[in-house]
């Protein structure tokens, strides 16, 4: 969330003691050390964030910037887990974000390294005589080793959550073990974009969360897009590419969401607010009923996609 979104749920929190079990978490104060404190603490009658890593993993820089591997590091790591059998347990999935926060990021800090951690250290040892002193690879850097980040995805905790799930995913006919995100677009993830996939991980599909629909993808992982699903005014993340399932994902249709948004307001289209185009205008002025009329289109997107409009509301 972005100010405009948060200070008003943050009132209805401190001042009308509205719905104090949700934690209301400004992605752009994630990135601040004292903010990633508050969000690990409970507040009212919400439980802390899940968030796995202790404050030295986060103080200051540290952290600030986790850069991922070059593509082909994951072949030379393949290559030597295959001659070292007895280090892959040590290392342990390189793809998994529990796994990689905790041993690859996480245990970088440590001054006493685990078993764990000594092997991931022969690893970048390796890994910085193949790329140099100079690509910022060491042995105690804190680094992603995949461009292909797994979620597991217990089943049972989703049917529980009440979240929309597949229709071939709640007929048995498919599924899959793992969220995958891939991040073969970039060499770095920020602190609070690694947090996001650590809270994911972490909660595990019992805790639900979402994003609001006004937050701009660069304020938040926009690999995780595909896997949103809009419930109400606020993006639900779920362990399911909705690209690959069909209509109700975030990405399912191309239709211009001001143009419905016009069509709703406009009354020579019997719009449902009756509008005229001087009113309309006049909108753009005024931040939240230009939000209003952003999310008007936006539910009517939704309508649409389910065919609950009139035929003639959609055709534009």
């Amino acid at each position: 969330c972005g100010d405009n979104d948060t200070f008003p749920l943050w009132y209805n929190q401190e001042v009308e003691g509205e719905r104090t079990d949700v934690r209301v978490c400004n992605l752009s104060y994630l990135s601040a050390d004292w903010y990633i404190d508050q969000m690990r603490s409970p507040a009212y009658e919400s439980p802390s964030l899940p968030i796995s890593w202790e404050r030295g993993d986060y103080i200051g820089n540290t952290n600030g910037i986790i850069y991922i591997l070059p593509k082909e590091a994951e072949e030379y790591i393949n290559a030597y887990l295959k001659a070292n059998p007895e280090k892959a347990e040590l290392i342990g999935d390189i793809h998994d974000v529990r796994n990689v926060s905790k041993v690859w990021i996480q245990e970088a800090n440590d001054k006493n390294p685990s078993a764990n951690r000594k092997a991931v250290q022969e690893i970048l040892g390796m890994l910085q005589e193949i790329y140099g002193k100079d690509s910022g690879i060491g042995k105690n850097s804190a680094i992603i080793p995949s461009h292909e980040l797994r979620i597991p995805v217990d089943y049972a905790a989703v049917g529980r959550s009440g979240m929309k799930v597949p229709e071939s995913v709640e007929h048995g006919t498919q599924s899959a073990e793992y969220m995958v995100l891939d991040l073969s677009k970039r060499s770095a993830l920020r602190r609070h974009e690694f947090l996001m996939l650590e809270m994911i991980a972490n909660a595990n599909w019992e805790r639900p969360l979402y994003i609001a629909t006004t937050v701009g993808e660069d304020n938040y992982l926009s690999e995780l897009k595909p896997f949103l699903v809009l419930e109400g005014l606020a993006y639900r993340i779920t362990p399911f590419d909705w690209s690959k399932y069909g209509r109700y994902g975030f990405n399912y249709s191309g239709r211009d969401f001001g143009q419905i948004a016009m069509m709703c307001l406009e009354e020579k289209e019997g719009g449902t607010f009756g509008l005229s185009k001087e009113k309309i205008k006049d909108l753009d002025h005024i931040y939240f009923p230009a939000y209003a009329y952003l999310m008007c289109g936006k539910l009517c997107e939704i309508d649409c996609q389910i065919g609950r409009l009139h035929q003639s509301f959609c055709n534009y």
